[in-house]
């Protein structure tokens, strides 16, 4: 397995100050996440939880990269995209943390 094809797991936590109008619906921040990634963020899979009414959202992504900080660089960049959208104005990436898949026996 090269560098480049290492997969990774990133647990993302979005959050949001109240007050909170409506909480996103988790397939349409699924589908945010597709609809934002470029080719070069190597992007496999993302999968969310139903947000939290006390303002958070989490979210797992699985990503190939370089190394950890590429994926930690990468998922970042893919928040900051996402969250532009009107959906998920107002809220941030507040937390980031990654695993190597490759660590785990995937």
């Amino acid at each position: 397995m090269t560098a480049a094809t290492v997969r990774y797991v990133v647990a993302v936590r979005l959050t949001r100050a109240p007050p909170i109008d409506r909480l996103p619906d988790p397939a349409t921040v699924v589908d945010l996440f597709w609809a934002h990634a470029v080719p070069a963020d190597r992007l496999d899979h993302v999968r969310t939880s139903a947000p939290a009414p006390a303002g958070r959202l989490d979210i797992a992504v699985i990503l190939r990269a370089e190394s950890a900080e590429d994926c930690l660089r990468t998922v970042r960049n893919l928040c900051a995209r996402t969250t532009r959208s009107p959906t998920l104005s107002g809220w941030t990436a507040e937390r980031l943390s990654t695993l190597p898949l490759a660590g785990l026996g995937f």
